[in-house]
C-alpha cells in the first residue's frame, strides 16, 4: 500500500493532486510497482501486470525453476498469467478485490459498488463473478488460517 487516502488532509490530498494530475484514488494507493532484477535476463520489460504480495513467492519459485506442483500456494507467478484476482480485506472493506477489471469496493453488495481503474484510466468493468470467486477466495484462505496448528508440530 502506499499513502493512506484517509490519512491525508486536505494540503496532502491537493498535493497528491498535482503530482497524479487527476484526484488520488484507492486504486492510486494500492498501485504499488514490483521490480525483479534477474541477472540473467538480457533486456528490461514493463509488464502492466495485477498482482500483490501473495504472488511474489510463486514467481519467485518460476524464475527459479522450482515446482509448486504438490503445494498450496494462493498466489500466481505473474510472469506465466495474464489475469489475477486479488480480494482485500486490510485496508479496504470485506468483498473488494482488485483485478484487470479494475478495483471494486462493494457497498451492501455487489450492486452498490464503487469501481476504479488499475492503470492507463481505463473504465473498470468488474463483474459479478469477479466479486464471488473473491469472496470465496477470502473464505478458503480465512479456512485454512484457522486450521493452522497453533504450534509446530514436532517431528
Amino acid at each position: 500500500m502506499g499513502l493512506p487516502i484517509y490519512s491525508l488532509d486536505h494540503d496532502d490530498k491537493q498535493l497528491m493532486t498535482e503530482i497524479y494530475g487527476h484526484e488520488y484514488t484507492y486504486a492510486d494507493m494500492l498501485n504499488i510497482p514490483l521490480l525483479i532484477h534477474a541477472g540473467d535476463s538480457t533486456a528490461p520489460q514493463t509488464l502492466e501486470q495485477v498482482g500483490g504480495e501473495v504472488d511474489i513467492m510463486p514467481t519467485a519459485a518460476g524464475l527459479l525453476g522450482i515446482s509448486l506442483e504438490n503445494n498450496l500456494v494462493f498466489g500466481q507467478d505473474l510472469l506465466s498469467q495474464t489475469y489475477n484476482l486479488l480480494p482485500e480485506r486490510y485496508y479496504l472493506p470485506s468483498g473488494s478485490f482488485i483485478s484487470s477489471s479494475g478495483l471494486l469496493i462493494p457497498g451492501n453488495s455487489f450492486e452498490d459498488n464503487t469501481q476504479y481503474p488499475i492503470y492507463n484510466g481505463k473504465a473498470p468493468a468488474a463483474t459479478e463473478d469477479e466479486y464471488n470467486r473473491a469472496l470465496r477466495l477470502l473464505q478458503l484462505s480465512h479456512s485454512y488460517i484457522t486450521q493452522l496448528p497453533d504450534k509446530p508440530i514436532e517431528p
